[in-house]
């Protein structure tokens, strides 16, 4: 998610639960508890006046119990207008857990108490997941973000092979690796030397803004080099010195954003 925060609402009504959690959110290094409730009264009216992508709610609490703050935000659950991102909620039990009657309410993920540290974290990569989210361009100050694509004629490639791998940031020094479940890898290589850190004979698809900033890409398949300097490439190389290059741009570029 980049420099982007998630922003995390605690709703217990159990102080010590309360304590232990922020303990181990804390060691989550994207995620930030923005607001504590100790009660579902005032948890709810937090969720209606503030923003925040993941809530942990719990179910057995007095006055209100999880199952009844969901019905009272519900319009935040399955917003009604597409293009908001709705609030993920996390429910946590430690007594008869229910998971399945969770789902049927709503909820995104359950969690058993007490809380392990790899649950949260595999729960923060499930929210990554379903909501989709990969680093962007600002995110990054300014690194390149490049997805990844498979060459469409080449057997030696499995479809899933990338699948563990959200996306891949350069810059002048460092590749920075995101992956689907969550975690962050980052390798010392130098812009001319990436794509030796990748198989050779995988695409590397570049969105418009990354095509116009990279001064030293490379495209490589097999030991042929297609494209060096992907903007003067593109502005001074003929097709006929850079013809899979460019038949690949036909067929996956022109006219739409890639990313």
């Amino acid at each position: 998610m980049g420099n982007r925060t998630i922003k995390l609402l605690l709703l217990d009504d159990d102080k010590e639960f309360i304590q232990f959690a922020k303990q181990l959110i804390g060691l989550i290094p994207d995620v930030k508890i923005t607001a504590v409730a100790a009660s579902a009264t005032k948890g709810v009216k937090l969720l209606l006046e503030k923003h925040f992508d993941i809530v942990l709610l719990d179910i057995d609490m007095p006055v209100l119990d999880g199952f009844q703050v969901m019905k009272q935000i519900k319009h935040l659950v399955e917003p009604a207008d597409p293009t908001v991102r709705p609030l993920f909620v996390v429910m946590c039990s430690g007594y008869n857990p229910t998971p399945r009657t969770c789902f049927k309410h709503g909820v995104s993920h359950f969690l058993e108490k007490p809380l392990s540290y790899d649950d949260l974290v595999d729960t923060i990569a499930a929210f990554k997941r379903k909501m989709q989210i990969v680093p962007t361009v600002d995110d990054l100050n300014g690194g390149r973000r490049l997805l990844l694509a498979e060459e469409s004629d080449s057997e030696r490639v499995s479809p899933t092979i990338f699948d563990h791998i959200s996306a891949i940031t350069v810059s002048d020094k460092i590749c920075t690796v995101y992956l689907a479940d969550g975690r962050i890898e980052t390798h010392e290589k130098a812009l001319s030397g990436f794509m030796e850190f990748l198989p050779r004979n995988v695409f590397v698809r570049i969105s418009l803004q990354a095509a116009i900033s990279l001064d030293h890409f490379e495209y490589r398949q097999g030991d042929d080099v297609y494209v060096r300097g992907c903007q003067e490439k593109l502005e001074l190389g003929g097709r006929e010195a850079y013809p899979a290059f460019y038949q690949w741009y036909d067929d996956n570029y022109e006219g739409r954003r890639l990313g």
